[in-house]
């Protein structure tokens, strides 16, 4: 169905005509220098927070430095993106708590049970005898001693705890409740949460006719991908509602709340104090001199962290987008306004001036391809002018 965090291949979903369809790696992992972060903190990650939101007038962004991940670019616009969503068409909110949470709180609850049932038979002597005799047959084929303890021990059982990455990871929780994971895609579907990627050569293989020779060039494999990105925000949100201490409150709040992403601590790179060395003595010299020094100092710091995390794969912080941008984007693309009803709209809210419709068509596009989702096709044709 959907790649997961970490993967780097896509995997198999289905056939359409003579063409395999395939669906990407997720996009949540692919942060630089580790793709798979957010399997690992459930807890402190998406569901309690990741950096600090900040609001200006009618302007929100994280608490950004010059540069960030492309990675959590991407992640910061979907965010306020989603805020976008609550405020001006709830729909999708209201369908993840009424349709689908009933049957998530089901699911995890007997999951946790047959885990821990699982567990403790582990603990058993029946499966203290069963270890043993899977130890000496991984003897008799060669293994020393301790690869024989690990290969019959084997993978801890998974989602005995609620803070297990089981419930937070959409890679591993479609292979254990295939029918929400399909629910969540069709609900992503329904709302215009995914992003259709254009065909893209996939692999390639040799090109083999009616004779049964092959040629070169090689056959190339076309394939369809998409994202669904958003099956993971919901994913983080049910778990939230389920388990956080707040989760009954965010979920019967009126619209329903996302998971509390980006909001209560800051992200940093873990950089050391800047220090110059030595410090200023004033017995031996001047005050002119000692500032030049540290000028020479703090340029050459600055330009070698700009040229390491560059090295890393870092990006200079986008603009700052208006709210009003990921409101035109909901309204568009969620609510299936026209662009000259987001027009109207747009000509009430306080304090906007009048804007064409070309304009806002501009600013949805860049917006939607900030998010890493794809608009949704709208009527042929010229958009209208407004007088």
């Amino acid at each position: 169905m959907l790649g997961g965090i970490g993967s780097r291949e896509p995997l198999e979903h289905g056939t359409a005509g003579n063409r395999r369809l395939r669906m990407p790696p997720s996009s949540t992992g692919r942060q630089a220098g580790n793709p798979a972060r957010l399997a690992a903190i459930p807890l402190q990650g998406i569901a309690e927070g990741a950096i600090v939101l900040r609001h200006s007038g009618d302007r929100v962004g994280v608490q950004l430095g010059e540069y960030t991940s492309p990675y959590l670019a991407t992640e910061q616009a979907r965010c306020q993106f989603l805020q976008a969503v609550r405020r001006q068409c709830p729909l999708p909110l209201v369908h993840l708590r009424n349709r689908i949470f009933p049957l998530y709180n089901r699911w995890a609850e007997d999951f946790m049970a047959n885990a821990k049932a699982r567990a403790e038979w582990n603990q058993s002597a029946e499966a203290a005898e069963l270890h043993r005799c899977g130890v000496d047959a991984f003897k008799r084929l060669g293994l020393p001693e301790t690869a024989a303890e690990a290969a019959a021990t084997g993978r801890p059982v998974m989602g005995v705890s609620a803070d297990d990455a089981m419930f937070c990871t959409f890679m591993v929780f479609e292979n254990h409740a295939p029918r929400l994971a399909r629910l969540l895609m069709r609900w992503a579907q329904r709302h215009n949460l995914t992003y259709q990627r254009e065909f893209q050569e996939d692999s390639t293989q040799p090109a083999v006719y009616a004779e049964g020779g092959t040629e070169t060039p090689e056959f190339t494999e076309v394939t369809l991908h998409k994202d669904y990105w958003a099956c993971e925000w919901a994913l983080f949100t049910l778990w939230s509602w389920k388990f956080s201490s707040k989760g009954a409150q965010m979920m019967n709040s009126d619209p329903p709340e996302w998971v509390h992403a980006f909001e209560d601590q800051s992200l940093t790179s873990g950089e050391p104090l800047f220090r110059v060395q030595p410090g200023w003595d004033v017995l031996s010299e001047t005050e002119p001199i000692f500032r030049k020094r540290v000028e020479v100092a703090l340029s050459a710091y600055v330009e070698g962290q700009r040229r390491l995390h560059e090295a890393r794969g870092f990006i200079g912080s986008a603009e700052k987008r208006r709210l009003i941008h990921f409101d035109w984007l909901a309204l568009y693309q969620v609510k299936r306004y026209s662009w000259a009803m987001i027009a109207d709209w747009d000509q009430e809210q306080p304090g906007e001036t009048t804007r064409a419709e070309d304009v806002i068509r501009k600013g949805v596009n860049s917006t939607a391809n900030l998010c890493g989702l794809a608009v949704r096709p709208g009527r042929p044709g010229r958009p209208k002018t407004r007088k």
